[in-house]
């Protein structure tokens, strides 16, 4: 099995966390390519391909194809996510899975906010002030089945703290109580 990871490192200064991610995933028994995509140009490291930006990185992986895509946590942080999402499904071998994990601003706290008109998230939904896009199931869901890519599985993350309200509504608050979720999506 051939694995394509692609982590984000705009400005977060996370290379301790990106250098031990490769860490693990030399351990792994598949082929893992790491890919980083991100605005500052360093040595991370040989197990790390610093791409830079995403024009360099397509280049670099144009003629690969790989079983598997894991895009953790960038899709909401970049510019145009379907052009992303789309060129990396491209990679996909047949029959090949992209697993992407982002926030749920679906969930119900930050929906009351809103609600409540908090300025903290009052650009939530416009890119170019906020630098951030709103992922929702149905957002993700959306941009995945635009990119060729069918919808298997959803995974939620749902806090500890509201493990329990979960179990009472018996599951019927499952997406509204996520902090964030997993799509997997396989090439049709």
């Amino acid at each position: 099995m051939k694995v394509l990871v692609v982590l984000s490192n705009y400005g977060t200064k996370n290379d301790p966390y990106l250098q031990r991610i490769s860490e693990e995933y030399r351990k792994m028994p598949y082929n893992v390519d790491l890919v980083v995509l991100s605005n500052i140009s360093k040595d991370l490291g040989p197990d790390i391909i610093d791409l830079g930006d995403f024009e360099r990185a397509w280049e670099r992986l144009a003629g690969e194809r790989f079983d598997c895509v894991l895009l953790s946590n960038i899709l909401h942080l970049i510019p145009d996510p379907l052009r992303i999402l789309s060129s990396f499904t491209e990679l996909l071998a047949p029959q090949g899975r992209v697993i992407a994990g982002v926030p749920n601003f679906g969930q119900l706290p930050i929906v009351w906010r809103r609600f409540r008109h908090d300025k903290d998230l009052e650009s939530l939904g416009n890119y170019q002030q906020s630098r951030v896009h709103q992922t929702t199931h149905r957002v993700v869901r959306d941009w995945f089945q635009r990119c060729g890519l069918a919808v298997e599985k959803v995974v939620d993350t749902i806090p500890r703290r509201a493990q329990q309200v979960d179990r009472l509504s018996l599951g019927l608050a499952h997406s509204l109580l996520a902090s964030e979720f997993v799509m997997v999506g396989r090439k049709v």
